[in-house]
């Protein structure tokens, strides 16, 4: 992906609703953390991880271009 790509794409209405819907799904694996066994807890993290990672993609795209 492009800057400008990565631009258009942050800036976009639909982009807020990605990242709203990501953001409820790192809440709610933030949620699981309290109640979590030991095996899973590396498992969560991970996806937590991840997610904030997708949450910021058209930001990494932009400041790795610059």
């Amino acid at each position: 992906m492009n800057v400008e790509k990565a631009q258009e794409i942050s800036s976009s209405s639909n982009w807020e609703e990605i990242r709203s819907e990501l953001d409820l799904w790192i809440k709610s694996e933030e949620s699981k953390l309290r109640h979590c066994l030991p095996e899973q807890l590396h498992r969560i993290q991970i996806t937590i991880e991840v997610l904030e990672k997708v949450s910021k993609l058209p930001e990494v795209v932009i400041d790795r271009e610059i």
